[in-house]
């Protein structure tokens, strides 16, 4: 998953204006987004391969430690534990999120809560589809990342 997310991202930066003072990346989902270390993984990796102007952004910022010693790296992000793919699109959650705090590009991880809850298929797909309307209306350009 870690290197899914880096080699991913790291593919569409490579293809995104560089020359950008800065590039918005969104890490948006539930738990896995807000309570895992892949995101400090990826900043570090960026970092590390001279993409030194992203910006992670998101209304919420953690504070977990990753790494030892702990790694340095921009800790925003819109991962909102327990979450459901189904409740954010049919709530409208995201353009709100999207509108305080813009994004060039997203990663979306959502959809296991939704599994556990019982939801199938059909029902997932249906809300991914609302939330990538929801995201193109925000940003008819951004890059996103399922």
């Amino acid at each position: 998953m870690v290197l899914i997310s880096i080699y991913a991202v790291s593919a569409i930066l490579f293809t995104s204006a560089l020359a950008e003072t800065s590039i918005r990346y969104m890490p948006f989902g539930a738990s896995i987004v807000q309570a895992t270390c892949w995101r400090a993984y990826l900043w570090q990796h960026l970092q590390s391969t001279g993409y030194t102007n992203i910006d992670f952004v998101g209304s919420l910022s953690s504070s977990a430690q990753c790494g030892s010693p702990a790694i340095n790296y921009d800790r925003d992000h819109e991962g909102h534990s327990g979450y459901l793919a189904i409740d954010v699109a049919d709530q409208g959650l995201l353009p709100g999120w999207l509108k305080s705090t813009p994004a060039k590009i997203i990663t979306m991880h959502l959809g296991t809560n939704d599994i556990r809850e019982g939801y199938g298929t059909k029902a997932i797909l249906a809300a991914y589809s609302t939330l990538i309307d929801q995201m193109r209306a925000s940003n008819a350009d951004m890059k996103i990342i399922v």
